[in-house]
């Protein structure tokens, strides 16, 4: 795969600031693996690089890895303030962007994101203005929100002023595409990044050996399990490459936490995914219910 097609492969970085996903099982990386996960990620041709106030110790963590590889000025940092925090406080977005930027010992952000998508209903009423003054006094270049609901999704994608929009989206969920966002965004000259691939980890799950409260997603999972026998491609391989094929336009997050788990997602994402199979994921995963493909409903 061309150098330019691995830059869509984004790192996000939850995992290193925190444990994180269901199949988790190596908790938070010490920093020097932190360092090799991120120096696998930049050298495969990932520029992007996607963190939060609310994922633990993740912009320290990733500022020192940046730091420590003399990255600091070259990569493309995505942020995003705390969710519980009052947007239409005056101010409150410029203080929360500078706290984050002096975490990450960086000036500026590529992109700064709204983090949950409650806040779209009042972009005018304050918080547009607010995102107009920190890209007015150069501390973001594109501002952005990340959503959990197609219908939002879209509503972003139309929203002047939103330039990046996050949302999860794999071969189990595809009410985003289904939504029209990805074209709609394309059209718009917008950039969606795609989290969530994996479903938090959840397809790399045993269907027997499922908690009590997610049995309701094994047929899932064995016909996922049917797909890998067939297709011979590993689960890390069927998600990532349909993602690749299925969303040519947007870029693709991902997490890790051991170097290992990046290098193979690296590998995973550039593997050579039939174009047939597309058409077959989108057949076998058509009527998929809204519990399992919204982790908020797992609980």
């Amino acid at each position: 795969m061309s150098k330019a097609d691995m830059s869509r492969l984004v790192l996000g970085t939850a995992q290193l600031g925190m444990s994180y996903g269901i199949a988790n099982q190596a908790g938070r990386p010490e920093q020097k693996l932190v360092d090799e996960i991120v120096a696998a990620s930049w050298r495969s041709g990932g520029r992007d690089f996607d963190t939060a106030q609310a994922y633990g110790e993740s912009e320290t963590v990733l500022g020192k890895s940046l730091r420590n590889l003399d990255l600091t000025k070259k990569a493309r940092i995505i942020s995003k303030p705390h969710p519980e925090l009052d947007l239409l406080q005056p101010g409150s977005m410029e203080e929360a962007i500078r706290k984050s930027l002096d975490n990450l010992g960086i000036e500026k952000f590529y992109g700064y994101m709204l983090h949950k998508e409650d806040f779209l209903p009042s972009w005018g009423k304050g918080i547009e203005e607010q995102a107009g003054k920190i890209r007015a006094h150069g501390l973001t270049e594109k501002i952005g929100i990340s959503v959990y609901s197609p219908e939002m999704a879209v509503r972003a994608v139309e929203t002047d002023g939103i330039d990046l929009i996050q949302l999860p989206s794999n071969l189990f969920d595809r009410r985003f595409e289904e939504s029209g966002a990805f074209e709609k965004a394309q059209e718009r000259g917008k950039t969606i990044y795609v989290r969530s691939v994996f479903l938090q980890g959840l397809m790399f799950m045993d269907s027997e050996n499922l908690p009590e409260h997610m049995k309701f997603a094994a047929p899932f999972i064995e016909k996922l399990g049917t797909l890998v026998n067939k297709s011979g491609l590993t689960i890390q391989e069927l998600a990532l490459g349909y993602a690749a094929k299925a969303y040519p336009q947007a870029k693709i997050l991902v997490g890790a936490e051991l170097p290992q788990q990046m290098n193979e997602n690296i590998v995973s994402f550039s593997c050579d995914f039939p174009e047939e199979l597309v058409a077959e994921v989108k057949t076998i995963f058509n009527n998929v219910p809204r519990k399992l493909v919204n982790p908020v409903l797992w609980t």
